[in-house]
């Protein structure tokens, strides 16, 4: 995840949310403070740094070359600096009314709220311990949901492991590498004070586990209802689709000598079959989800021919080079091979940058194998398992559109037939997906001999 992804997150912080930022280096607390900062200010808020490690020059020249015009933001009130450094006393009580006092001055100057952050490393210099830590942070919890929304800035390197996990008990929004977390951990106040009878904790962690619970079933019953729709919707396009294929058939067997009668026909056979092509995906991303993949195999599929075939309807889009030393036959299921096949091919047009693609069909004896290699703008490793995952993409639908479902599907296929795919590639030099299949059936899904689609 990209520090603008992790900016949006915490622009999106709710008011009154109290958050712990763990971090162990300089760039993690910046790309969570900054934004946090620079999101108060456009809300009209008033805004507390309090420093530590960094003296206050640095903050102010940190902040000035991030956007920020501290010397305006200071003359009108919005910004506030502040050195915390240790005395030796630590009183949670006094530190809390001072909060809640500049709060209250900032609405009465006409601020739309206030939120402060703060490096604690200056807890380490006093009589701190841990228990009065803990009772800061908790009474935070208790001033915070209506008044204030801050962040408390953690460095991991300074605090011993026992402490960050008791500071992980007292927030209810974790900021953790790049992403900005509902803190599961987060414990009733109760049980942080010891306060109540002695099974609250349990009690707690019994409510925890229903909540839990209750969530994880809520996400699984969203998600069936959206594969029904998926499949529902598939249906009820597939059937004026399919209309307005037949009709564009009929059309185009008419004689005519208008060339542009032809060519729009033609475009429309195209556009017809796009629609269907991608309506059939939504389909078998329903059935693959709720592990519905049937394979209808046939005796000596010939894997080059299946290549050239579909090779011939795309080749206007791109040069396209297919080669094999010798046939390569197996027992495969060719409606859903022709489907692999299309998929690496499309995937190789739209990300090919318009560079010729080849096509390398081989067999070693009991495997044969389909490699399809493009030179176009290559794929990071960091993506490269991450692109056979269900709606997932390399590049952002606004550079290449794409539902991102196509290797998910080739990668269902071809694992239903017991066989692997993957990809090789670096960024801005094109990628290499080779799938091998073993020649004889080892199907991972139900079969049936002869075609059935």
């Amino acid at each position: 995840m990209s520090a603008n992804q992790l900016a949006r997150q915490i622009h999106d912080m709710k008011r009154g949310d109290h958050a712990c930022l763990i971090y162990d280096n300089y760039k993690d607390q910046l790309e969570a403070v900054l934004p946090f900062v620079k999101a108060g200010l456009e809300r009209n808020e008033s805004c507390l740094y309090i420093s530590n490690d960094l003296s206050l020059s640095d903050i102010s020249s940190i902040f000035d070359a991030n956007g920020i015009n501290v010397q305006r933001e200071i003359d009108n009130g919005a910004l506030i600096f502040s050195s915390n450094s240790s005395d030796g006393r630590f009183v949670p009580q006094k530190l809390v009314e001072s909060l809640r006092s500049m709060a209250m001055e900032a609405e009465s100057r006409g601020f739309q709220g206030f939120r402060a952050t703060g490096e604690m490393t200056w807890v380490l210099g006093s009589d701190c311990g841990c228990d009065k830590l803990i009772e800061y942070e908790v009474m935070l919890n208790e001033y915070f949901p209506s008044n204030i929304t801050g962040i408390c800035q953690y460095n991991s390197k300074r605090f011993n492991p026992a402490t960050i996990r008791d500071i992980l008990r007292t927030h209810p929004v974790v900021i953790v590498k790049d992403k900005v977390c509902r803190n599961l951990y987060c414990e009733n106040q109760r049980i942080l004070q010891d306060e109540g009878e002695r099974d609250c904790g349990i009690h707690w962690m019994m409510e925890n586990l229903i909540r839990f619970h209750t969530m994880e079933e809520s996400l699984r019953n969203t998600i069936s209802a959206r594969d029904d729709f998926l499949s529902i919707a598939s249906h009820e396009l597939n059937t004026p689709l399919s209309t307005l294929l037949m009709r564009s058939q009929l059309y185009s067997r008419k004689d005519s000598d208008s060339v542009e009668w032809k060519r729009l026909n033609e475009s429309n056979l195209r556009t017809i079959h796009q629609l269907i092509g991608i309506v059939d995906g939504m389909l078998d991303v329903t059935r693959m989800s709720k592990g519905v993949l049937r394979l209808s195999l046939e005796k000596k599929v010939d894997l080059e021919q299946l290549v050239r075939s579909v090779v011939s309807q795309v080749s206007g889009h791109a040069e396209i080079q297919v080669s094999s030393e010798k046939p390569v036959v197996g027992e495969w299921d060719p409606y859903r091979l022709r489907q692999v096949i299309s998929n690496l091919l499309s995937n190789a047009i739209k990300y090919g940058e318009g560079n010729s693609i080849e096509v390398v069909v081989s067999d070693d004896g009991d495997n044969t194998c389909l490699t399809v290699e493009d030179h176009g703008l290559g794929i990071a490793p960091k993506d490269q398992r991450r692109i056979f995952q269900l709606y997932e993409r390399a590049v952002p639908f606004t550079n290449i559109s794409g539902l991102g479902i196509g290797l998910y599907i080739s990668d269902q296929i071809v694992n239903a037939h017991g066989g692997n795919i993957s990809v090789q590639s670096e960024l801005g030099h094109g990628a290499t997906f080779r799938v091998t299949l073993p020649k004889t059936p080892q199907a991972n899904v139900p079969v049936s001999h002869g075609h059935v689609h």
